[in-house]
């Protein structure tokens, strides 16, 4: 949509004495673009989005660093865009 990205992952479930992977459940997380403070690209091209005051919106791995910094650019110009219209 025009205020948030949306996006759906697998969460692992571990059971068992030894904490073994069981399954996984789905879920879904919503970040909203007027919330974004920064984001930050690590070389095992995983994309953290936070808020200004540091808190986490997203966790994000992507297959490649090009990958993850494309996406980097695409939220931030959404939330550029998102900050001139209101």
């Amino acid at each position: 949509t025009d205020d948030f990205v949306l996006y759906r992952y697998q969460q692992p479930l571990h059971g068992g004495p030894w904490g073994i992977q069981t399954g996984t459940v789905p879920g879904e997380n919503r970040i909203f673009f007027t919330h974004i403070g920064v984001t930050e690209v690590y070389e095992n091209h995983l994309v953290l989005v936070r808020t200004a005051e540091q808190r986490i919106l997203g966790q994000l791995v992507f297959a490649t660093d090009q990958d993850a910094k494309a996406f980097t650019d695409l939220i931030m110009s959404f939330r550029a865009n998102r900050a001139r219209t209101n």
